[in-house]
């Protein structure tokens, strides 16, 4: 088995077969088909939308299988039925909508007496197939779309108009799509609170003699066993600030590892990888060489 070395110092290039050619979540260039629709035509907005994301909130708490459906009355304004399943039963909230704009891309959604929310269409295709709802002060927002599952490369592209929109994309609550639209296959990743212990550098290297080489210099590693726990173990550098930061590097590494095998549904053990190269180290002194199985 051919071992080949490589060293990172914060985002670095690895040299392993099946590794090099890994590109960041946020670098694939999507062709985006679609400035969308100028002014959206209410009569065809209507239907079934099926929600594939959106920000959590108070009142959508526990739900899935979240949808609207959109029915236009003789005076113009739409009656609207919400619906999710909580607790295993399909439950429904009902309400109205009223054109506040003249290009119909603002309304105003009352769902208890008196109080009106807004109701914002950031995006809808030419096909008024998918759609971007969202707020004026950007806190809430719906990807949503008339088929009950699409790809994970339309979710992505959907993604990518609401952040230039302004809005957080890192909030958003999807399902687990795979490139079929699909959840990831047995392969989800649930894991607990990571337990963290801080070892003199003596304690450290015994411990992982085994994971290192005489060359190899580590500061830090965790450890997710199978039944997901999550051991975090830090060599103490004597000064708690940097020992804080080598800490917060490795909890951002979990979520970057946990998010591409989720959402992105990548092999566990590439998954890994590509945490490493996504995750710069960012602690003055802190340099990791470490070898990457070129068959992998």
């Amino acid at each position: 088995m051919k071992t080949v070395r490589s060293v990172r110092k914060g985002l670095g290039i690895g040299l392993g077969i099946g590794y090099k050619n890994l590109v960041p979540l946020d670098s694939h260039i999507h062709s985006l088909s679609a400035k969308g629709v100028k002014s959206v035509s209410l009569p065809k907005y209507m239907g079934t939308w099926h929600s594939q994301g959106s920000f959590p909130t108070w009142f959508e708490k526990g739900c899935n299988k979240s949808k609207a459906k959109y029915s236009l009355r003789d005076d113009g304004k739409v009656d609207v039925e919400n619906s999710c399943v909580q607790k295993g039963k399909r439950r429904y909230t009902k309400g109205t909508a009223r054109s506040v704009s003249k290009d119909n891309k603002e309304l105003k959604v009352k769902f208890f007496p008196l109080f009106e929310g807004d109701y914002i269409i950031e995006y809808l295709d030419k096909d008024y197939r998918n759609v971007i709802v969202g707020h004026p002060d950007k806190k809430y927002l719906w990807i949503m779309s008339k088929d009950e599952k699409i790809s994970k490369a339309k979710l992505d592209e959907l993604k990518t108009i609401a952040k230039q929109k302004g809005y957080d994309v890192n909030k958003i609550q999807t399902r687990t799509l795979n490139a079929k639209g699909t959840q990831c296959p047995n392969q989800r990743l649930d894991i607990k609170k990571p337990t963290v212990e801080v070892l003199s550098e003596n304690e450290f290297e015994k411990r992982f003699e085994d994971d290192y080489t005489e060359n190899e210099v580590g500061y830090a590693t965790t450890k997710i066993l199978p039944n997901g726990d999550v051991n975090v173990y830090l060599k103490d550098s004597g000064d708690d600030t940097r020992n804080g930061k080598l800490l917060m590097h490795e909890l951002k590494e979990i979520e970057i590892w946990k998010k591409l095998i989720n959402e992105k549904c990548v092999n566990p053990r590439i998954a890994d990888e590509m945490a490493h190269n996504l995750n710069p180290v960012k602690v003055e002194g802190v340099m990791d060489i470490y070898e990457l199985n070129a068959e992998n």
